[in-house]
């Protein structure tokens, strides 16, 4: 096949190339990552403190989005001794 039939036959776009493939989970698998109810994710979500991704009808939940989210929000517990 030519160089030109298969530009056609793909779009003609070229792939993207990222450096580390992206983490993503449906949100009944992030609300378990992130230990959170679906209600919660969906406010964070809307919140832009995560970054949820639409296929088709499916969401799709960067679980990196999660853990920056909670080195962002979580602070450390220090005992009252």
């Amino acid at each position: 096949m030519a160089r030109r039939d298969k530009q056609k036959k793909y779009g003609g776009q070229k792939k993207a190339v990222f450096s580390q493939p992206r983490r993503l989970a449906t949100v009944k698998e992030a609300c378990a990552y992130a230990k959170m109810g679906h209600t919660t994710l969906y406010e964070k979500i809307n919140a832009n403190a995560i970054i949820a991704y639409k296929r088709g009808r499916k969401t799709l939940i960067d679980l990196d989005s999660i853990d920056v989210m909670n080195d962002r929000e979580l602070k450390p517990w220090k005992s009252g001794k």
